[in-house]
């Protein structure tokens, strides 16, 4: 595991590594996002004895066409709640339908 920002814009979501161990920064166009959502199976990450909620991502991969790519992650910061992200990933991807 590694320590990511998870920043949600309009144009998608930006991961950037924060001590560049696995790769220093990837994009995901709203484009190209299928899903975002909680673990279906409310499983825990346990970090330092506390157990974070799970949640990730589906995205089309950007080297395989016919592939997607999947991105798990755990809560890090209770300011910042894997409920809030799901919620304004899933209203993004809600208006582009509307488009």
């Amino acid at each position: 595991p590694t320590v990511v920002h998870f920043k949600v814009t309009e144009q998608g979501i930006t991961l950037t590594d924060v001590q560049r161990k696995v790769f220093f920064r990837r994009h995901y166009p709203l484009s190209a996002l299928r899903f975002c959502g909680m673990d279906p199976e409310q499983r825990k990450w346990q970090k330092y004895c506390k157990p974070s909620r799970i949640f990730g991502f589906v995205a089309k991969s950007q080297t395989e066409p016919q592939e997607n790519v999947c991105h798990l992650f755990a809560e890090y910061d209770a300011v910042q709640p894997a409920s809030q992200v799901i919620s304004l990933v899933t209203a993004l991807l809600q208006d582009t339908e509307r488009m």
